[in-house]
């Protein structure tokens, strides 16, 4: 994987997941300021499942691959830890270090991260 982040711009979630953000982008922008409702949360959690649901679907396609194990040992993964830790399952069959952290604290590192991104991306 020759990226530094799975969010990386012009990579392969990115594209994946740019029309529903355009998407939810076009949609808080036609609204008012003002208006805030039911309606306006329902729609823009719609969006935002539907970008989670490509994100997931995105990961499990890395984590699945059986002929992708331990690609996270290479000396060229640019990816943080608490990616190679989410995306490198197969990883904790030859490297306990890596097993361990995933085990105990990687899984809660990479939680917090997914969701400090998601709540960072652009509007």
């Amino acid at each position: 994987m020759n990226q530094n982040s799975i969010f990386q711009e012009r990579k392969a979630f990115s594209a994946m997941a740019r029309d529903a953000v355009w998407q939810l982008k076009q949609y808080l922008r036609s609204l008012n300021p003002q208006d805030r409702n039911v309606e306006i949360r329902q729609q823009r959690a719609a969006f935002v499942d539907e970008i989670v649901d490509t994100l997931f679907s995105y990961v499990a396609g890395i984590q699945n691959r059986e002929d992708w194990q331990c690609w996270s040992m290479e000396e060229g993964c640019q990816l943080s830890r608490a990616q190679q830790l989410w995306l490198d399952p197969w990883r904790i069959k030859q490297d306990k270090d890596f097993q361990f952290e995933r085990g105990r604290r990687g899984l809660e590192k990479g939680n917090r991260y997914r969701l400090r991104r998601l709540a960072q991306s652009p509007g």
